[in-house]
C-alpha cells in the first residue's frame, strides 16, 4: 500500500493523521502504513514518508501524532519500512541502488536502471533500517540477530554501529 500524501519534505503530515484516525475509528484491529522509506534517493513514490538520520528530529512530532491517532479505539499501527531499490520510478532516480543491476520491467511503467550495491552500500542500507527501528522503538535484538543471519555480516561491527545510535544490547 502507498498513501503518497506526504509533503515535498517527505514528512508525515496532517493528511496522514486524518486518514489514519478515520481508519482507526472504523474498528480496524491493525493499520499497516504505506511505504515509509529509509532513503530519499530510492523512493517508491514522490510523496512517501521518508525517515533519515539527518532530518528525523524535525518530523518526530508528526510521527508521534500519526501513531497516537492511529491507535484510537484500540487499533494498532504497524509501519511498513521500505527501500524501493529497483522499484524506484525513473522520474525520481534514473540509477537507484538495488541488490543487483537487473532492471524491473512492467509494461507502462518507467523504472530507473538499478546500480548493484557495493558491500559498503548494503551495510549503509542495513544501518538505515536499524536507525529507523531505533528511532521508532522497535525490537532491535530480534532485528539485529536476523541481520547477522541473513547477511553474514560481522556481528561485532554491526552492533558497534547500532550502539552509536543509542541501542545497547542486553547480556
Amino acid at each position: 500500500m502507498t498513501e503518497r500524501v506526504a509533503g515535498p519534505d517527505n514528512f508525515a503530515c496532517e493528511r496522514h493523521h486524518k486518514i489514519y484516525e478515520k481508519w482507526a475509528k472504523s474498528g480496524s484491529g491493525i493499520l499497516l502504513t504505506g511505504n515509509v522509506q529509509i532513503d530519499r534517493s530510492c523512493m517508491e513514490g514522490p510523496a512517501n514518508v521518508c525517515i533519515e538520520e539527518h532530518s528525523y528530529q524535525n518530523q518526530m512530532p508528526a510521527l508521534k501524532k500519526w501513531a497516537e491517532v492511529s491507535e484510537t479505539d484500540g487499533s494498532k499501527l504497524w509501519m511498513q519500512i521500505s527501500h524501493a531499490g529497483r522499484q524506484t520510478p525513473g522520474e525520481l532516480n534514473q540509477e537507484p541502488l538495488a541488490p543487483s543491476s537487473t532492471a524491473l520491467k512492467i509494461p507502462g511503467r518507467n523504472f530507473g536502471t538499478p546500480k548493484a550495491m557495493t558491500e559498503d552500500e548494503i551495510l549503509d542500507v542495513i544501518n538505515r533500517f536499524a536507525f529507523v527501528h531505533v528511532v521508532l522503538g522497535f525490537c532491535l535484538p530480534i532485528f539485529s540477530t536476523l541481520l547477522v543471519l541473513m547477511f553474514d555480516i560481522d556481528r561485532k561491527v554491526h552492533l558497534e554501529n547500532v550502539n552509536d545510535l543509542g541501542y545497547v544490547e542486553k547480556e
